[in-house]
């Protein structure tokens, strides 16, 4: 179990998931989401990291779910994420431990779809990194020698660090739902 703080502008709403249930509504000017840290959050071999995600609008580079590597760290600034991309597409970036290098894997070009709920997986199963999106792979994999570099900070949702700064994705303005991570046994 881990606490989950709310930071700004978070709306909850009860019908507006994929399921037509519930999902969090992110403003996109200062809202995000907090998951208190725990070493049980320092994954450093294989790993899942999923969510539905409903994107209003589309913004380069903006966080899903993801773990930084500390306030003031200059890049590669994260453990693991999930996010968007360059080219109106997603990202799954891991930072192997004791480098300054990320890898990304990217789903094809122009994979987002606006204004649909999409469920995206980023998957690392010890020597290849993957990204799915509604079940298919999209992109080509990238290999990745682990293991993850990891620290003491909280996951984020929806917003991350910029120096000791939050930063809250600029556009992020929208939805998600059942966003999970995990590690594979």
């Amino acid at each position: 179990n881990h606490s989950v703080i709310s930071i700004g502008n978070i709306t909850w709403s009860s019908d507006g998931g994929f399921d037509g249930f519930s999902a969090y509504s992110f403003n996109g000017l200062n809202s995000g989401l907090n998951v208190s840290y725990s070493a049980g959050l320092n994954i450093t071999d294989e790993i899942t990291i999923e969510a539905w995600v409903y994107v209003n609008s589309y913004s380069n580079y903006d966080l899903i779910i993801g773990k930084p590597i500390g306030k003031g760290t200059s890049s590669p600034y994260i453990e693991y994420a999930l996010g968007l991309g360059n080219s109106n597409n997603y990202l799954f970036s891991l930072t192997a431990e004791g480098t300054t290098s990320r890898s990304s894997v990217f789903s094809s070009p122009n994979s987002v779809t606006v204004g649909t709920w999409q469920h995206v997986v980023g998957r690392w199963n010890s020597s290849i990194m993957e990204i799915y999106i509604d079940g298919q792979q999209s992109g080509s994999s990238v290999a990745f020698s682990g293991p993850i570099q990891n620290g003491n900070e909280d996951i984020m949702i929806a917003h991350t660090y910029v120096g000791t700064n939050y930063h809250f994705n600029g556009k992020f303005a929208n939805f998600i739902n059942d966003s999970l991570f995990f590690k594979i046994r």
